[in-house]
């Protein structure tokens, strides 16, 4: 495993320009942008020993793959799921596919010239969708949610904590019009919580789209509150700390199930319509990883 982190360094310091690994090795990233000057969080990304995790179960489905094609993708797919890097995780994914898929030879300017195409920076509205153009907060995510949700027959929970944290925690940006979980009612929500990094954590863990309701569900459950409200104030740290657990437990499941379908081992979980009534009814394995 450490020669295949190895040359993701290697890869990733091609793409990017640096390695940083050192640093982000210690650290769980997320996938954030700033409104009103606040943070609001799309999506968690798994922490440092669960990445390890995930990329060596990529590794094992890649080398049972029966083609290079499916190979390809299932590496591919572990990379940015695992996003081990702070930047460049897409493109290194990109890559890595490109490579194990077609090969490479130096001498051939066609070859090389497709490595570099992977290796650049994609702008949003770009229509390379021949390489991948994965992201997890959207389709699988979706689905997965969906599915855990129909077999643990909580339906009406998620679709009522959801329904609380709207009306409870969310702001509108004035220029667009657009509503998000503010930060700082989540947070401030949390007067029990002393450590503030695990408030930060778990903040982060609320803010998180289709999965935030999931979060909000287990401080329910956890401090057995009736709303989620007061589920945050009653939280105190051992509590929040389990709670991230969970959500990184259940992260990494999803996230090897992902990977499973994109091997070809495993269908895509079905929608369950009523949680989200403007998608598709189900998800194939290409929307997985997209081409």
């Amino acid at each position: 495993m450490d020669d295949v982190l190895q040359g993701l360094d290697f890869i990733n310091a091609m793409v990017v320009g640096k390695v940083d690994r050192p640093d982000h090795n210690e650290i769980t990233s997320v996938a954030a942008s700033m409104v009103d000057g606040k943070e609001v969080v799309g999506y968690v990304f798994l922490p440092p020993e669960s990445r390890r995790e995930l990329l060596s179960h990529a590794l094992l489905r890649a080398q049972g793959a029966d083609s290079s094609t499916v190979r390809a993708k299932v590496l591919a797919l572990g990379i940015v799921l695992a996003h081990d890097h702070a930047d460049g995780n897409g493109r290194s994914a990109r890559v890595v596919r490109e490579v194990v898929e077609n090969g490479y030879d130096v001498n051939d300017e066609v070859c090389v010239e497709r490595v570099n195409t992977a290796a650049a920076n994609r702008t949003t509205g770009d229509d390379g969708r021949h390489t991948l153009a994965f992201a997890p907060t959207t389709d699988f995510t979706r689905s997965w949610v969906c599915d855990l949700v129909s077999r643990q027959g909580n339906k009406e929970a998620y679709l009522k904590v959801n329904s609380e944290l709207v009306a409870g925690f969310s702001s509108k940006n004035l220029q667009s019009g657009v509503a998000y979980l503010d930060p700082d009612k989540i947070q401030a929500g949390m007067s029990g919580v002393r450590n503030q990094q695990l408030a930060l954590e778990l903040r982060r863990r609320i803010q998180q789209g289709d999965i935030g309701p999931l979060i909000a569900m287990d401080v329910i459950e956890a401090t057995g509150a009736p709303h989620i409200d007061e589920g945050l104030r009653l939280l105190d740290d051992s509590t929040t700390d389990e709670i991230i657990k969970r959500d990184n437990d259940r992260k990494l499941s999803y996230s090897k199930d992902a990977i499973d379908v994109a091997a070809g081992l495993k269908k895509v979980p079905r929608y369950v319509s009523l949680l989200f009534p403007l998608t598709p009814s189900f998800i194939t394995a290409d929307n997985v990883v997209s081409y």
